[in-house]
């Protein structure tokens, strides 16, 4: 997506050593990104995914991407280092929440205390590790929706046999 030229559309911009989770992958020798961008939506298509699917999916991923470029400063507790803002809002604006609610749930920690709940400050390393998981859990639910269409389709291709008992494959991305 990042060399597609289809990154702006997700406010993506630059390439894949501008991500931090995508900076250690690089490029790989004799591989056309953008060529198989557009092979990933063509099969996308042909699986029976939805344009507004394929949309969804990717401003997930692009909300990633985005998550990973967030960074914290501070002694005691974590704060957003000011150049870093801009990719929290657009990653807000994908995920489709309130800017100042993810710029809190990154930085800040709930806690229970005589039943009111109140938000108490993190050190930096935690808000990292805290980023971390919120952007894994969302890339995790990506890939549980994608299995999961995958499954239905597979389920229903299977109905349409005539009621036959027919072996369904499951897979599972490592």
């Amino acid at each position: 997506m990042l060399e597609s030229g289809s990154g702006s559309e997700y406010q993506l911009s630059g390439g894949v050593e501008d991500y931090l989770y995508t900076r250690s992958s690089a490029k790989v020798k004799d591989r056309d990104d953008k060529e198989e961008f557009k092979d990933l939506l063509d099969a996308m298509t042909k699986a029976g995914f939805g344009s507004e699917m394929q949309k969804q999916i990717l401003q997930g991923v692009s909300a990633v991407l985005l998550l990973g470029n967030v960074e914290f400063s501070g002694q005691d507790k974590a704060e957003l280092s000011g150049n870093t803002k801009e990719y929290l809002a657009h990653a807000s604006k994908l995920l489709g929440v309130s800017e100042d609610a993810l710029a809190k749930a990154l930085s800040k920690r709930p806690r229970t205390f005589q039943g009111e709940e109140i938000w108490t400050d993190i050190s930096v390393k935690a808000a990292q590790g805290q980023r971390d998981t919120v952007a894994k859990t969302v890339y995790s639910r990506i890939f549980d929706n994608i299995v999961g269409f995958i499954s239905q389709k597979l389920g229903s291709e299977s109905d349409k046999a005539g009621g036959q008992d027919r072996a369904v494959t499951g897979f599972l991305g490592i």
